[in-house]
């Protein structure tokens, strides 16, 4: 139940961080320390949704 609530929160923020990149890139140029926080977020966030997804998929066999 717990990795569950991880992997959803993972993939909120992934969503939300793609999505902040997305308008920096079409709409509006972010400042550079935006821009590498929203990237620094992006590595992490990336890194733990690898390790809840591999823990659903563990636990649902």
């Amino acid at each position: 139940m717990k990795v569950k609530v991880i992997f959803n929160i993972s993939r909120l923020v992934m969503i939300i961080a793609l999505g902040f990149m997305a308008i920096n890139f079409i709409l509006y140029s972010f400042p550079d320390v935006l821009v590498r926080l929203v990237g620094i977020i992006l590595l992490v966030d990336l890194m733990l949704l690898s390790y809840s997804t591999v823990s659903v998929h563990k636990n649902t066999d």
